[in-house]
């Protein structure tokens, strides 16, 4: 609720009081004045005869100045009541105006102090407004100088952003073109990896004694081969795998090129897949399974570790269903004489000769592969003769040899045993005639210029070596020993072992070291150790 001030209540208090103190007196002047007048005296005298008497006109006339000096009297207090009241009034008026002028002061200087604390609010509100206005002045400049460097990176955004457009398009077409490219980038690989799979399909089918004579195109297949893998693997879309048949020809020619880690590795991808590829016939999948166990157990012989390869030799050997794979067979019984157990090779060697026996009782004869196999045989079993030393074996060994040689003359291992065996003998003349055989049919066959296996090869010159001396081919026979020597130098590891070599002087796998020895003996004459 809004105050009324106190000078406004203070004249509406004066003014009641006033206007209390007039109904006052009219009230007692009425009060006071009972008595009629002349004029109601008169009026009120009822008309009577003219004959009334004279002395109740007297009477009446001294009533009536009786209530004439009555009423004076009346009115002089009246009005001598009226001067009091007036002199009261005037006293009360005073003070009520003085009161009203006190108030009117008091009113005046809370007046004066609300303007002066008005003005001191107005000016401090000035001064704030004028430090804000100087604020808000610095900060629109700052606002200022701000948009002003907003707007020029602005304007250096959108031209960029122009630039980015432009380049953007730029790209966008660079794309297209790009994309043109991968997609015919991508289906130059996919056409690669179908020629692979289409030359290892048919790598496939050759059988496995043919894939020493066929090193060039396993070297060519390896080659094209890795540099898919190196250039294209890795940016090739999709998730692509080869078939079996591929890894199958890259570690045989991993095998032929002296890669036995890469043999391992490859190989062992082929015989965790037991099942046939799409559209691969069961004996073409039991092929190349056998085939792959027979390599793997290879690498595992010669690096020693002979029972590992048996077990290799046996799993290959479990998937000859017509008991005719000889050569797997033959490798059993090399690692069993390898690991110096000639009772179990020689029980390898009966059933590999009772099998050739009933096929030629079935078919009349054996195939022009399964001779050699049967020349491979009797070299095993004069190799177990010599490396036992018992009995007349010098003579023994001759007689399994010289039928197995006529049959086979062109086995140049057969006869090179022969003539060690001449030798021992003192039958220099057929040593010599043998060795001659031996010098020849290798120079005829050109096996030196076709095998590529660094243990097949120094095998291979350490014999010829040894024919050339005997016979008296000196400078032939350096160059062909020094060739092994600094094949010696070549042959692959696996992990923490190297090759071995199958030595012509003992008869066993022997580590490079050893071999180097045997390359000296062979220069000074040595034919044979026993």
């Amino acid at each position: 609720m809004k105050r009324i001030p106190l000078p406004v209540l203070l004249s509406f208090a004066m003014i009641w009081l006033v206007l209390g103190m007039s109904g006052v007196t009219s009230s007692s002047a009425q009060q006071n004045n009972p008595t009629p007048t002349i004029t109601e005296f008169v009026t009120s005298t009822p008309p009577g005869p003219a004959t009334a008497s004279a002395g109740d006109l007297e009477d009446r006339v001294e009533r009536l100045e009786i209530a004439q000096e009555e009423t004076i009297h009346s009115l002089t207090s009246i009005n001598e009541y009226n001067q009091f009241l007036f002199t009261l009034t005037g006293g009360i008026v005073a003070l009520l105006v003085g009161i009203q002028g006190f108030a009117t002061y008091i009113q005046f200087r809370r007046e004066r102090e609300r303007e002066e604390r008005q003005i001191r609010r107005e000016s401090a509100m000035d001064d704030a407004q004028l430090t804000g206005a100087k604020r808000v002045s610095d900060i629109m400049n700052v606002v200022q100088q701000t948009l002003e460097s907003r707007l020029l990176a602005e304007q250096a955004e959108r031209e960029k952003a122009e630039n980015l457009q432009k380049q953007l398009e730029d790209v966008a077409n660079k794309f297209d073109r790009l994309n043109t490219f991968y997609q015919k980038f991508q289906s130059n690989i996919r056409n690669l990896r179908n020629e692979l799979e289409s030359e290892a399909a048919q790598l496939a089918q050759t059988g496995r004694h043919d894939f020493r004579t066929n090193t060039d195109a396993l070297t060519d297949f390896a080659r094209r081969f890795d540099r898919f893998m190196s250039d294209y693997k890795g940016v090739e879309e999709g998730d692509y795998s080869f078939t079996a048949h591929v890894p199958y020809i890259r570690g045989i020619a991993a095998h032929y090129s002296n890669q036995p880690g890469a043999a391992e590795e490859f190989l062992k991808q082929v015989v965790t897949r037991q099942s046939p590829e799409p559209g691969e016939e069961s004996l073409a999948y039991n092929r190349r399974m056998a085939n792959s166990y027979y390599y793997l157990g290879l690498n595992g012989s010669n690096f020693g570790r002979y029972e590992e390869a048996i077990q290799y030799f046996e799993m290959g050997n479990k998937l000859d269903f017509q008991s005719r794979d000889f050569l797997t067979k033959i490798v059993i019984a090399e690692a069993y004489v390898m690991n110096g157990e000639f009772s179990r090779a020689d029980q390898v060697l009966d059933e590999i000769e009772t099998r050739m026996r009933d096929i030629e009782e079935l078919e009349e004869t054996l195939r022009n592969s399964e001779f050699r196999h049967r020349s491979r045989v009797a070299l095993i079993r004069a190799n177990i003769l010599i490396l036992r030393g018992t009995g007349d074996w010098k003579q023994e060994a001759q007689a399994l040899l010289l039928p197995a040689r006529k049959a086979d003359p062109s086995y140049y291992y057969i006869t090179a045993t022969l003539a060690q065996l001449s030798h021992l003998q003192g039958d220099e003349q057929t040593a010599r005639e043998l060795f001659q055989d031996v010098y020849d049919t290798i120079l005829t066959v050109a096996d030196i210029h076709k095998i590529r296996e660094a243990r097949s090869k120094i095998l291979l010159l350490m014999i010829a070596g040894m024919a050339a001396r005997y016979i008296g081919q000196e400078k032939q026979s350096k160059d062909y020993l020094d060739q092994a020597n600094e094949l010696c130098g070549n042959l692959p590891t696996l992990g923490s072992r190297t090759c071995t070599v199958f030595s012509t002087l003992t008869k066993r796998n022997e580590p490079p070291e050893t071999i180097k020895q045997h390359i000296e003996l062979i220069r000074n004459g040595g034919i044979l150790i026993t």
